[in-house]
């Protein structure tokens, strides 16, 4: 049904091969990346991924959608944000990260950007929607769902402090790749709550007029500078977009709201710790 809306011309723009909704959704996943380390359990769960395999564009839902995780409207939506990141995948390129901080913060960039973009482009659809009755109150359950992901970000117990935590225990036993691993669940998890928010508050003036409101450690200036960049090239349309623009604004990004900052020296990429 949704494919219907989007039209014949849509599907060909995007090239989509095939939606899969599997019974496990781990192993199908992993079985087309040819990898066998995916997770989606963490501490943000997964329950869509959109997947090129030999050529093709290949989205995997989580049966997961179809249970009581998600009411009809809620699922239209989601399907419709799965299908805007093949929208981006031709516009753009989401930077690979080889082993540099430049690379890692572009690929930061561009992922941010992916995810914002593609929940303007679900929550704009959906709301031309809404006056059906088969959608339910799409205004209430959005506004629901961006309450989850504000109280994880004003809630220290969530991200803040389980971030001071492993940085202390580092001091301690001093191991930088198990240090690493185990911020960026944490940092993963909390930058796509932010992008949550900020998108939501982008489509619902009721919403913006809440976040404005909120105060957390991972909402401050040097947040507000990135998303302006993401706000510019929706806006724009851009078709190729200099991710390398954004640096300096994600840098300071991650030292203000995750306490690291990453630099590029002649032995490899080094990583600095910072108070926040």
């Amino acid at each position: 049904m949704v494919l219907e809306w989007m039209g014949e011309d849509f599907l060909e723009f995007i090239e989509l091969h095939q939606i899969i909704i599997p019974l496990d959704f781990d192993k199908t996943v992993n079985r087309l990346q040819n990898t066998t380390w995916y997770n989606s359990d963490r501490i943000q769960l997964c329950i869509g991924k959109t997947i090129e395999c030999d050529g093709n564009n290949i989205i995997v839902i989580s049966p997961l959608t179809y249970s009581e995780l998600m009411n009809f409207g809620k699922r239209c939506k989601f399907i419709l944000h799965e299908l805007y990141h093949l929208v981006n995948r031709k516009h753009f390129k989401i930077p690979e990260y080889i082993h540099t901080a430049e690379s890692r913060y572009t690929n930061t960039i561009a992922i941010m950007h992916d995810e914002y973009s593609a929940n303007l482009f679900a929550n704009k659809m959906l709301g031309k929607l809404e006056k059906f009755e088969i959608f339910g109150d799409v205004e209430a359950d959005v506004a629901a769902e961006y309450r989850g992901f504000i109280s994880s970000l004003q809630d220290e117990k969530q991200y803040y402090l389980p971030l001071k935590n492993e940085y202390q225990d580092w001091l301690e036993h001093g191991d930088t790749g198990k240090m690493l691993t185990n911020i960026y669940q944490y940092i993963d998890a909390a930058i796509k709550d932010i992008t949550y928010c900020y998108s939501f508050a982008d489509s619902f003036e009721s919403i913006k007029e809440d976040f404005l409101k909120r105060e957390s450690v991972f909402l401050n200036d040097d947040t507000e500078n990135i998303f302006n960049f993401f706000r510019q090239w929706h806006a724009a349309e851009e078709l190729e977009i200099d991710f390398g623009k954004g640096i300096e604004a994600i840098k300071l990004f991650f030292a203000s709201c995750f306490g690291i900052n990453f630099s590029d020296t002649p032995q490899g990429e080094r990583f600095d710790l910072v108070p926040f």
